[in-house]
């Protein structure tokens, strides 16, 4: 570098394992020239500043003043967060570069897609309470060109308002939100009034937390009725011709929906299943991978039940089935 000449950097730093919000990460750099001269910076009064080349970084969680809207799980949401920023208005692509500057929980934010009604419908009636009209985050690229989301999800849900959108529409045309829901095409250059604009965060939602139950009881003779009140008998503690009927639950002690559970047992190499047996929810299942939601798989020795999704704090209902000792 010539005197006096500059350079721009990109300083890579390994970071520690673990980082807590509010940590401070310093980074120094220090430079030495061709000669071995440290080139160092100095203060007004010609003493070395030591702080002049050291960066330093707190880790944040959010960067935000307000509290986003979380669209619950159990509400049917998607566990994203939004807000409605309308202390001043902007240009579409201005609300979209501000929107990108903001974080919450870990997640930095964008202008507010909208993928279907109930979404539409939750943005109206929790984020949106004023009157007035915002910047969703759909632009068109070009005159004729069809709307995309910025974020590249498919652009298939619309709610225009009456007579919208309306032609032809130019380039660079953007969606705003009418306080009602309805939707209209706007300049997104602002040349008919710049506006608020909805911000979305698509934080994650918490993982369910399933515990699997499992519990027997002897049927010695093999008839489809317990012997006894079921509890935790052992297999191995059986002898060869009896049988035992077993019958498995899941609960959810989550925070969020467990979806799709799975009810698995794998039959030990000294039992069989016995064929016909499998009842989930009081109800006859079939052996077979078929429409209904049980299947015993001889390959794997493996009964299979899937249980649907758990609501937090449900428990599935049973899922039962014999077994006979070979």
């Amino acid at each position: 570098l010539a005197a006096g000449a500059s350079a721009k950097l990109i300083v890579e730093s390994v970071l520690p394992a673990a980082i807590a919000v509010d940590d401070v990460l310093k980074v120094s750099l220090d430079a030495t020239d061709s000669k071995g001269n440290t080139a160092s910076s100095t203060s007004a009064d010609g003493s070395p500043d030591l702080t002049d080349n050291t960066a330093t970084v707190t880790f944040k969680n959010s960067n935000l003043t307000y509290e986003p809207v979380v669209w619950q799980q159990t509400a049917g949401g998607n566990c994203h967060a939004y807000a409605a920023i309308g202390a001043k208005t902007m240009t579409w692509t201005q609300a979209k570069a501000e929107a990108e500057t903001q974080m919450h929980n870990g997640k930095i934010g964008h202008l507010a897609t909208v993928t279907d009604a109930q979404e539409n419908a939750f943005i109206k009636n929790s984020v949106i309470k004023s009157a007035g009209s915002w910047w969703l985050g759909a632009k068109k690229s070009a005159s004729g060109a069809p709307f995309t989301w910025s974020t590249g999800e498919t652009f298939s849900y619309t709610n225009w308002n009456s007579g919208e959108p309306n032609g032809p529409i130019a380039a660079g045309d953007a969606i705003e939100m009418y306080s009602t829901g309805l939707w209209n095409d706007l300049s997104a250059a602002g040349a008919n009034g710049n506006r608020a604009y909805v911000i979305e965060f698509d934080t994650d939602c918490d993982l369910p937390q399933v515990a699997v139950e499992l519990e027997g009881a002897k049927d010695v003779e093999c008839d489809g009725t317990v012997d006894e009140a079921f509890g935790t008998a052992r297999l191995a503690d059986m002898y060869s011709g009896e049988c035992a009927i077993l019958r498995t639950r899941a609960t959810n002690g989550g925070k969020s929906l467990a979806k799709g559970v799975d009810l698995h047992y794998s039959l030990p190499q000294y039992a069989s299943y016995v064929a016909g047996s499998l009842m989930f929810d009081s109800a006859a299942k079939t052996d077979a991978a078929d429409a209904d939601v049980g299947k015993y798989d001889a390959a794997l020795k493996k009964i299979m039940v899937n249980a649907g999704d758990l609501a937090v704090g449900a428990t599935s209902p049973d899922a039962q089935f014999s077994v006979k000792i070979d």
